[in-house]
Formats: C-alpha cells, structure tokens, sequence
C-alpha cells in the first residue's frame, strides 16, 4: 500500500480515537456515579462503539473512489527489439504495482475491448513513468501488433490496460 494510499486511514482512525477519548470522557463526567450499570464498563462499552462507528466511517470518507484513481495512459509503445513480445511506457497509477500483471486491450468505437495481451511491471522510470513488458500476445490481436511493430501510434490512445493478476499466475 502506498504512502497516498495509507494517510487517509491513519488519519480517519486517529480521529476516530480522539472523539471516541473525548466521548467517553464526557459522559464520565455527565454519569452520576450511581448509574444503573457499572459506570466503568458503560464507558468502555461507549468508547469501543464510538471508535469503530467513527473509525470506519472517516477511512471510508477519506479514502479515495476507485472512479477517482488516474488510469494509466498509454505514452509509447517499446518495439519487440527491446522486449521479447514487445512493452508500454505508460503513465503511473496508484494500481500499478510490481509482480502484478495486466490486460492489454484495445478499445473499438462501440465500448468492446479486444484482448491485446498480457503485460508486467517492469519498472518506473526516474520520470515517473512507468515500464511494462508484453507477457503475451493474444492472437486476436495480431494486426494491431502488426501496426504498433511497424512503428504506427494511432492505436496508442486506444489501448488500455485493465488490472489483472499475481504475475507469477500462468
């Protein structure tokens, strides 16, 4: 998990820590010493919840939508000389991450995607862009790999990349 990722969480439970202290302390103060429960265990009772509530509704507020997360976009395409099936240099993304692997697809006019391929995280460069390998080459995808060989990049704005799985998965 990256450190973007992370703040938002540690933030919302450390708030959630704070209300759920100051709650407790201020009903410990309101209780009168004869309440019908134990006072003690009334407080810690109220704390737990409140913590919880709190807590899990904050890290959800704070943590970013999965709609608002960047998709990585597609720069250039690194001919088969470079890599074995061929690679991408692609913008980073909070969802790339190494020893994962992604789909390659292109995207028709009419929304369908066409499986392109398989590719890994290979590294991130000192710009911050982002190296990925072709694993596989899908055989439907033939003529677009063609196309991008050949040194052709009016594909390069179609091709998307979809999260996939652990790399070392066949």
């Amino acid at each position: 998990m990256t450190k973007d990722a992370l703040q938002p969480r540690i933030a919302g439970w450390g708030f959630a820590l704070a209300l759920a202290s100051s709650t407790a302390w201020g009903l410990g103060i309101l209780l009168p010493e004869d309440f019908a429960l134990s006072r003690n265990y009334f407080l810690l009772f109220s704390f737990i919840v409140i913590l919880f509530i709190s807590g899990q509704a904050l890290v959800h507020r704070l943590t970013p939508l999965e709609s608002k997360i960047s998709e990585p976009k597609v720069v250039r395409y690194i001919p088969a000389d470079h890599f074995p099936n061929g690679g991408f240099v692609v913008t980073p993304s909070d969802w790339l991450y190494q020893n994962l692997s992604y789909a390659i697809v292109l995207e028709q006019d009419d929304g369908y995607e066409q499986l392109l391929g398989v590719a890994k995280y290979v590294m991130s460069q000192n710009n911050g862009l982002v190296q990925l390998m072709a694993l596989i080459r899908a055989a439907g995808g033939s003529e677009v790999w063609r196309r991008l060989d050949a040194g052709e990049t009016d594909q390069l704005s179609k091709i998307k990349l979809k999260i996939g799985m652990p790399a070392d998965v066949e």
